[in-house]
């Protein structure tokens, strides 16, 4: 038996080739899917049978373990209950997905840490983990950027399609050619009966019969062999050529396109996928030319108006919105919602100064923890410094830009050049603030803005038109999350209900109380009502509803015009009782700058009876003051709560005649407040 070695080889290719289109066409079915569920349906990340992948981007677990992780590095998530110490698992924290072993686990919570930090992460609770890493692709970004990207998976995949059908046609030519011997008897037997036929009508070469004749006889044949009509033209046309060119008769029968060249038969390309898939850029039909410049919510800035950019429409608030939510859908209250709104505002702003350029390796993560530094030291920063919010800012920003380079255990060569970048770009920003704050027109804030960036990009930029660009696009960027946040604050106040705000001490405190704007029938006392509004249920429920709006009026203060004042809320005693209720209020109230703008009041009595609570509401950094009255009772055993006060509050009538001097320390008489404010406080 012999074996025909290239056959064999040919067959082998044909098998290799289908089992790629098969391979990359499945990859490219999962990167649809991915798209599908992250940007069509909005989830944070695609699931896939309960698998999920990543995509590292820092070195937070690169080691010397098996399992060590590097950037660039693709891992596989597989969504599981059985989460125990040792195992790497990504969880959801702030919107960002993080990827570190486990350390520590009890009571459904785990503690974490990367192979290559010090510190261990905050707790994790199961609701937060996507999943635990079952397997590592090591460089797969890499591939994935170069090879596995959707552009490339297409192009590989019709190459590998025209390479194959290259391949059958080859084969298919030699089949033909194998059979040439029989071919050509056949059409030697063909050709003689034709030259026969011919031959006998010399006369005219549109002579009906003599056409309809050859038609017939040769349709015969044509059942009895597979012969196409071009063969059938130019079987015809070559015998009349060679036997019948020296005849006078011969001329009738000649064609004009008797020396003309065998043409082979075109492939009808409009039956081929890859040739509908061809697009056609709009520019090269119309001639738009250049596309015009659009800001980050996809509007044309490059010819607005100082009218048109002092103005925000429907659609640009639209749009906006429906850009934050697809990345965050819920906030536990007006605080976070603003600041993420800030953050967004920030990264917009950060893409107009890259000039649009995309994001490379690192620069994702970079710019999301300068933000971060960005926000908190604008405005999270309680400490009672002397600098200047913008030094106070730029600092900042050096220290935490210092700190990603020094920690920074990567390949990435230009880590620290592109950590400068930003830190560079994030303090342009806090410049851009400030001229926010000195000019409230639209000419000189754009007049302000091209000096700053005149300086900061020097010989970077192009032409005046790419300045020009850039600065439409900040003000416009920052005109459209202004007003995004101020209608997410308008949306919370009611007409229903109002806060009475009055001033304590003259020390930036305040008091803050909630009044009905309801018209109760004259049959129900005012004393009913006030006892009724002030007691019981209803003074729980309406907790929320003053928590949501003095919130929404702090946030409002802090990013308008950077004021921190301090308030004072009461908190009925009853709802100490209810944890569910509780746990709600504490939840909205979970934000550093909630927790240090406002105090939450109660009489020593409330305070003593719920000690437990009291503390650990303390322990998590809540703020607290006390009231002391006549009634007040004060034991030498419970003298320590009182220190847990920021406030004491007691009429100066009754400080000796409670003791209470005799129970404090000297830092604690600091404290006191000598006005009883239990009216301004409680209704």
């Amino acid at each position: 038996m012999v074996i025909n070695f290239r056959k064999v080889l040919e067959k082998i290719v044909s098998i290799f080739l289908d089992v790629l289109l098969i391979l990359f066409g499945f990859i490219l079915l999962i990167f649809i899917y991915n798209n599908f569920q992250t940007k069509i349906l909005g989830n944070d990340y695609s699931n896939l049978f309960g698998f999920s992948t990543f995509e590292v981007q820092t070195g937070s677990m690169e080691g010397e373990k098996k399992d060590s992780i590097s950037i660039g590095d693709w891992i596989i998530v597989r969504y599981t209950n059985n989460v125990k110490p040792g195992d790497i698992i990504t969880y959801q924290k702030d919107g960002n997905f993080v990827t570190h072993r486990v350390v520590e686990e009890y009571n459904g919570t785990y503690i974490t840490m990367g192979d290559a930090n010090n510190t261990k992460d905050e707790p994790v609770s199961r609701e937060q983990v996507v999943g635990k890493v079952v397997k590592i692709l090591p460089n797969f970004g890499i591939i994935r950027k170069t090879i596995l990207n959707p552009a490339v998976l297409i192009s590989l995949i019709i190459t590998f399609y025209l390479f194959g059908y290259a391949l059958r046609s080859i084969k298919n030519d030699k089949k033909e050619l194998n059979n040439k011997e029989l071919t050509k008897k056949i059409d030697d037997f063909v050709n003689a009966v034709l030259d026969k036929l011919l031959l006998k009508n010399k006369k005219s070469k549109k002579d009906s019969k003599k056409n309809s004749s050859v038609k017939d006889k040769y349709e015969f044949f044509e059942t009895e062999i597979d012969v196409s009509r071009n063969d059938e033209k130019e079987l015809i046309e070559d015998d009349i050529d060679s036997d019948v060119d020296d005849t006078d008769e011969s001329a009738e029968l000649e064609n004009d396109d008797d020396d003309e060249e065998i043409v082979l038969p075109e492939i009808d390309m409009d039956k081929t996928m890859y040739f509908r898939m061809l697009s056609v850029n709009k520019s090269d039909i119309d001639g738009l030319g250049v596309k015009p410049e659009t800001d980050e919510l996809g509007f044309n800035i490059s010819n607005l108006s100082d009218e048109e950019l002092d103005v925000v429409n429907e659609n640009e608030i639209q749009k906006c919105n429906d850009l934050i939510n697809t990345k965050k859908k819920k906030f536990k209250n007006i605080i976070e919602k603003v600041m993420y709104i800030k953050k967004n505002e920030l990264e917009s702003i950060l893409n107009v100064l890259n000039r649009k350029e995309k994001l490379k390796t690192n620069e994702s993560s970079i710019i999301d923890e300068l933000i971060n530094t960005y926000i908190r030291s604008k405005y999270y920063n309680f400490d009672a410094s002397r600098k200047s919010v913008i030094v106070r800012i730029n600092d900042a920003l050096k220290e935490s830009g210092n700190y990603l380079i020094n920690k920074y255990k990567g390949k990435d060569k230009f880590y620290s050049d592109k950590v400068n970048k930003y830190v560079k770009y994030l303090m342009l920003v806090n410049e851009l603030d400030k001229i926010d704050k000195l000019f409230d027109t639209i000419p000189t804030r754009r007049e302000n803005y091209n000096n700053k960036l005149l300086v900061a990009f020097k010989s970077e930029l192009s032409s005046s038109l790419e300045l020009k660009d850039m600065v439409n696009g900040i003000i416009k960027i920052k005109k459209v999350h202004d007003t995004v946040i101020n209608e997410s604050i308008s949306k919370l106040m009611s007409n229903t209900f109002n806060l009475e705000i009055q001033e304590i001490d003259k020390k930036k405190l305040f008091s803050a109380k909630l009044v009905h704007n309801i018209n109760f029938s004259k049959v129900y006392s005012d004393f009913i009502i006030d006892k009724t509004y002030s007691e019981g249920i209803i003074a729980e429920d309406k907790i929320i509803i003053l928590v949501t709006l003095l919130l929404a009026k702090i946030i409002k203060e802090i990013v308008n015009d950077d004021i921190k004042n301090k308030y004072l809320i009461h908190l009925p005693e009853s709802i100490y009782k209810k944890s569910n209720k509780l746990d709600k209020i504490l939840s909205i109230l979970d934000d550093d700058i909630a927790k240090n703008s406002i105090i939450l009041f109660n009489d020593y009595d409330e305070i003593i009876n719920n000690k437990k609570i009291i503390k650990l509401l303390r322990k998590n950094d809540y703020h607290l003051a006390i009231r002391f009255s006549r009634d007040s009772v004060i034991k030498e055993k419970d003298a320590s709560y009182i220190s847990l006060a920021e406030y004491l509050f007691v009429d100066s009538k009754i400080i000796k005649e409670i003791s209470l001097l005799d129970y404090i320390t000297e830092d604690d008489k600091a404290n006191i407040i000598k006005e009883d404010i239990y009216d301004k406080v409680i209704n």
